[in-house]
């Protein structure tokens, strides 16, 4: 029995060991991916090439062949364009697409989007990920109870001051058009965190390629206005995490929010 256990326990040390360089090693990866886009691309390429060869049974040199013609194609007219809608938070695009990305252009819509429009898709965009951010850090049993809503007799930032917002009837909000909402009345986000999220009327704007947004909280900072910014795209998506991840020093993680 006492074998057993030792043999169990030395088991799940494996496993738990194992899950930790496999998340290590992915970590390391992306930030490589990251840092050398075209490298990363041509080693997928050469990793893709060597399937083929193995199953089509194909020469080395028409392999070697392939090869420097494919990664040539990609170093003469391949670049990346920030992209956070991406997992890696870039896309890989033709030379003339880069040039566009150069000069403003949305790439996948083909134009430079107004500042409202900008602004618009960005609030969207950053509030939708602030609600998956802490849904996903939330315990399973009070995940539907994430989510926006508004109250009635709060209009404006000086009205938080008037109410007891804990009598208050909310409203939640199922649209995610949140920009729509926000010009008629501040949006509350509720949290697994002892206190509710407040954003502003006209408290999102778009500058020098940043989101700036305002809030404050339910707690002991209510009336208290906190502003912050987060990077966005020529597309309006915003470098806003929606998930916990465990920062490494060595990695030299970025803060990509601060609610």
């Amino acid at each position: 029995m006492q074998i057993l256990l030792s043999l169990l326990f030395g088991f799940f040390i494996f496993i738990g060991v194992f899950l930790e360089f496999f998340y290590f090693a992915w970590r390391a990866f992306r930030l490589f991916d990251a840092a050398y886009p075209l490298i990363s691309l041509a080693i997928f390429t050469i990793l893709i090439l060597l399937i083929i060869k193995i199953i089509r049974k194909i020469s080395f040199k028409k392999f070697l062949l392939i090869s420097i013609i494919i990664i040539s194609f990609e170093a003469l007219f391949v670049r990346t364009v920030v992209d956070y809608s991406s997992f890696n938070d870039f896309s890989y695009v033709l030379k003339s697409s880069y040039e566009k990305d150069l000069l403003g252009v949305c790439v996948k819509d083909n134009e430079i989007l107004s500042k409202d429009k900008l602004v618009k898709r960005a609030t969207n965009d950053f509030l939708d990920k602030t609600r998956a951010y802490y849904k996903n850090i939330a315990y399973e049993y009070i995940k539907k109870h994430i989510y926006f809503y508004t109250l009635d007799e709060i209009k404006d930032f000086d009205d938080l001051k008037s109410f007891d917002i804990e009598s208050l009837q909310k409203r939640k909000i199922n649209s995610k058009n949140y920009s729509e909402k926000l010009l008629e009345r501040p949006l509350f986000l509720s949290t697994s965190r002892g206190y509710d999220i407040v954003f502003f009327k006209g408290g999102f704007d778009v500058k020098d390629g940043f989101l700036e947004y305002s809030y404050t909280t339910t707690d002991n900072n209510l009336g208290s206005k906190f502003k912050f910014r987060v990077e966005i795209d020529r597309c309006g998506n915003t470098n806003r995490a929606y998930d916990e991840k465990p920062c490494f020093d060595m990695f030299e993680c970025r803060l990509n929010h601060l609610l």
